[in-house]
Order: structure tokens, then C-alpha cells, then sequence
């Protein structure tokens, strides 16, 4: 289990993202609509012009995760995105069960726009807090394609150590230790005993030294996940 003040970083690094979702909506022009960025069939948020074309599941991640936070924690800004930019929770569930159909089984994960076996761990990441937000703040419909997710990750891990043949796609010690947490609270064994431990060795060394770039945690950030 992460520690309460690992548990407080990750949540402050993540608070930024709900001030800035909740920031554009009290700001935006309504005319502007949040959902004319996404594909309603895979629920894949595409990027506005501009920015990063294939970062699709980094992206669709962290706002389906902002928009589960979001819901559990103030009712009145959820319904005001969902009546104003059309981001209905619905899409979560759309999203996972696309990417569980499409993305993930054999030697290599997929990207969810391009449908090519180049996944990394930077579009894990994220994808990892939304299914652990998931966890804690349902919805409950999207908790099988989560686990099914998880499941296959677990093995394609375990089998190869990366999630795809690129560089990007390895799979290091601190970051297997947070698939473990995330594997367990759906019930999926990844590791145990002794290499557990060395992977969370790992996961400490690498979170102290994210905290000494990050010192000031708000006191907001605490309140995001129990």
C-alpha cells in the first residue's frame, strides 16, 4: 500500500489538473464545447490543433480521470461539464472498453488512435491513476474492463517486461510497483515477497526525488483520494 504521503504527492501532482479543468470551465465559452475533441465511438480524446498527435491515451486518461474526481467531489461542476461541454461519465466506460478490445493482448499494447504496437509507459502512467480512480470512485460499470486491462498488463509484463518492442515500452521496477497496487485493488496478482520489495525500494527512491521538486503539496491535494 502507498504510504499517506505518497498517497499526497500523487494526489497533488494530480489536484493541478482538476484546478485547470475546473478553471477552463468557469472560463470557457460555452460555444467552445469540451466534447467536439472527442471520438463519441472509442470515447479517445484527440488533441487540439497544435499539440501532440500521438499521445491520444495520455490525454484521454487524465481527463476521464480529472472528470471521475471531479463527480465524486463536486456534483455541481460535473453537471455543469456535462451540461455545458457534453463530458458525460458514460465516456469512461466507452473508453475502456475500446481500448480493452483493441489496444491490449499479444506481444505488444496499441495505441488507441492509430491502432499501432507502440505503446509506452508514458501513456501507462496515467492510464494506471484512471483505473485506480476508477477503484476509488467507480463508476461501477467500468470495473470489469479495468480489471481486464490490468489482467492483461500484468501478463504481457510478466511474459516480456515492456508493452511494446520500443524503447519507450520497458517496464522499470518503480513502475511495476505501482501496477502491483493498481493490480491488487481489482484482485490481480503481479508480484510478491522479495521482488516486491525491490520494486517498491524503487518506487520510493524515484517519488523522493519528484517530492524535492514538488515540496509545496496544497492542502486541497489531500482531499482528492481518501
Amino acid at each position: 500500500m502507498l504510504t499517506c504521503r505518497q498517497q499526497s504527492f500523487l494526489c497533488g501532482s494530480f489536484a493541478a489538473i482538476v484546478c485547470i479543468v475546473a478553471a477552463s470551465v468557469a472560463s470557457a465559452n460555452a460555444a467552445q464545447r469540451y466534447d467536439q475533441y472527442i471520438n463519441r465511438q472509442t470515447g479517445v480524446v484527440r488533441p487540439p490543433e497544435g499539440f501532440a498527435t500521438n499521445d491520444d491515451c495520455w490525454r484521454t486518461s487524465w481527463v476521464y480521470a480529472s472528470l471521475v474526481v471531479i463527480r465524486a467531489n463536486d456534483q455541481q461542476l460535473y453537471e455543469r461539464l456535462k451540461a455545458d461541454h457534453g463530458l458525460d461519465i458514460s465516456l469512461v466506460k466507452t473508453f475502456l472498453t475500446y481500448f480493452r478490445d483493441n489496444c491490449i493482448g499479444g506481444d505488444a499494447w496499441k495505441r488507441p488512435t492509430t491502432l499501432t504496437p507502440d505503446f509506452s509507459r508514458d501513456q501507462l502512467t496515467p492510464l494506471l491513476y484512471l483505473l485506480a480512480c476508477i477503484h476509488v470512485h467507480g463508476p461501477d460499470d467500468c470495473r470489469p474492463a479495468a480489471k481486464d486491462i490490468l489482467q492483461d498488463l500484468v501478463r504481457i509484463v510478466k511474459k516480456r517486461g515492456a508493452v511494446s518492442n520500443t524503447s519507450g515500452g520497458n517496464v522499470d521496477g518503480n513502475l511495476r510497483y505501482v501496477i502491483d497496487v493498481v493490480a491488487h485493488k481489482f484482485g490481480v496478482d503481479f508480484v510478491g515477497g522479495t521482488l516486491r520489495g525491490i520494486h517498491k525500494a524503487l518506487f520510493s527512491g524515484a517519488l523522493k526525488a519528484s517530492m524535492s521538486h514538488h515540496a509545496d503539496v496544497p492542502e486541497s491535494a489531500h482531499r482528492v483520494l481518501p
